[in-house]
């Protein structure tokens, strides 16, 4: 037994192998950092390469890709004489937005517009058309009709704020409270708003957007060429910026 216990019989310790040396796993970070820059630059290039064969490195609303304004004969159906337009009536860039009080995406844009119009005092109108999405949006359509008894009484702006504000709480009573808390004259806003003086006037603009092709809220119409969907606040500035200095050409 004691040859066991002899150096020819002691345990021999095996070398580590080179992944698990320090050196070894220096080197696995720095390959695995190759790796990744590679496939970064990779990726890069092979964006660059798409965005030059399908035109996306071009400003997605430059005034060659806009899609042709609307016809004459249906010019008619973006602004009627009794809409609700804000801003002067000869400013070079008109915005007809066809919104729901309810809509989501609507109420992502209510602040952009309002930047806009504060932004470009003289050089932006802004008109607002009615379209309420009822199979969606249940409240949305009594919404629309107290809106415009706000604007009878000149309080449209507030109260469409107020309304994008409170989504979540657009039953009569609330409408009624909105309309006391923008300084609107409560028997006169009951009046209209109990009355649906307006329920026709929504109607009309729900056809009218339905005519253009509205099919979803918001849906833009920007001195007439169709834009649907929510548009971020950059891209929204790129194109008023674009077509005022086209109208000054």
């Amino acid at each position: 037994m004691n040859d066991f216990l002899s150096p020819s019989y002691s345990a021999v310790s095996t070398p580590k192998p080179w992944w698990r040396r320090w050196w070894g796993i220096a080197l696995l970070f720095i390959l695995g950092g190759v790796v990744l820059l590679v496939l970064s630059i990779s990726s890069r290039i092979y964006a660059r390469l798409s965005q030059s064969t399908t035109g996306q490195n071009q400003n997605p609303f430059s005034e060659s890709s806009l899609p042709p304004a609307v016809s004459a004969s249906d010019a008619e159906k973006l602004i009627r004489s009794d809409s609700l337009v804000v801003g002067r009536s000869d400013a070079p860039v008109t915005v007809v937005e066809f919104g729901d009080f309810q809509c989501p995406f609507c109420e992502e844009s209510f602040p952009i517009i309002r930047s806009l119009m504060a932004q470009y005092p003289d050089g932006l109108r802004f008109v607002y058309r009615q379209f309420p999405v009822a199979s969606l949006h249940p409240d949305a359509m009594l919404a629309a009709e107290a809106s415009m008894c706000a604007a009878e009484q000149d309080k449209f702006l507030p109260y469409h704020d107020r309304l994008f504000l409170n989504q979540s709480a657009l039953d009569e009573t609330s409408l009624l409270t909105y309309a006391r808390q923008v300084g609107a004259d409560s028997q006169r806003f009951t009046t209209c708003f109990s009355g649906h003086r307006y329920k026709s006037v929504v109607e009309r603009d729900i056809a009218d957007g339905t005519a253009l092709g509205v099919e979803g809220t918001p849906t833009w119409f920007i001195n007439g060429h169709k834009i649907a969907g929510a548009i971020p606040k950059d891209l929204f500035q790129q194109v008023v910026d674009m077509l005022l200095t086209s109208t000054k050409q």
